[in-house]
């Protein structure tokens, strides 16, 4: 799908990082975030997929392509299925999740833990008056 079908809906990007290769896995989960946009109202722009990387590394070419994308005006939020996508260690995640939020950003779950879809909250930056 292209950036400029459907300009009036919110443009979001996909993100998936697999420890192997599970093609199988990756269309599923490529499946699930394309049904969320359309059912959610937005429209896809590009699933950037890290491979093969340890899900406890900061070093993500994908994900740091996925902040540059972020910041392109018009672009909302990076969608991806569990925030076990991001890591399976919750410091990971949370920082992961903060670097998104930079971006002004939101990080959507198409699989919250009770099962309906949320964005993960704005974390407050520490030292920042509001």
């Amino acid at each position: 799908m292209s950036r400029m079908s459907h300009p009036d809906k919110p443009l979001v990007y996909g993100y998936l990082c697999i420890e192997k290769t599970q093609e199988v896995q990756v269309a599923t989960w490529r499946r699930e975030i394309s049904d969320f946009c359309t059912a959610s109202g937005y429209r896809l722009g590009s699933i950037f997929i890290d491979r093969g990387g340890e899900t406890g590394s900061f070093a993500r070419s994908g994900f740091v392509n996925l902040l540059t994308a972020l910041r392109l005006p018009g672009s909302h939020a990076v969608v991806v299925p569990s925030l076990a996508q991001l890591s399976p260690e919750a410091l990971v995640q949370q920082v992961l999740v903060h670097m998104v939020q930079l971006t002004n950003s939101q990080l959507l779950v198409c699989r919250a833990p009770n099962r309906r879809r949320r964005a993960v909250p704005m974390v407050a930056s520490r030292g920042v008056n509001a």
